[in-house]
């Protein structure tokens, strides 16, 4: 029973650790907001969102595996894709 219980869990934590969520962290923000209007804050995580970089601004996030990544002035970023580039061996849903 204990074996079977152990499968079980190790299948179970498979599947939650297999997340093809974006994650990311504000290390800085500066004039940076979210499609909503929302300004960020440092140390804000943000998943699968498009954050906007007005004039003059600057930002930087860290990817969940562990690579920063900066901008800085008039610029759009769609975490999603951000994402793709930085984790390109993501599990294939066939």
């Amino acid at each position: 029973m204990r074996i079977f219980s152990l499968i079980l869990f190790c299948v179970f934590y498979q599947d939650l650790t297999a997340q093809n969520i974006p994650v990311f962290q504000v290390l800085y923000a500066e004039k940076a907001s979210l499609n909503n209007g929302t300004h960020l804050k440092n140390l804000d995580k943000r998943l699968d969102e498009t954050i906007h970089v007005t004039d003059s601004g600057y930002l930087v996030l860290i990817h969940s595996t562990g690579i920063p990544v900066e901008w800085s002035s008039d610029t759009a970023i769609t975490l999603s894709e951000i994402h793709t580039i930085l984790n390109p061996h993501q599990k294939m849903n066939i």
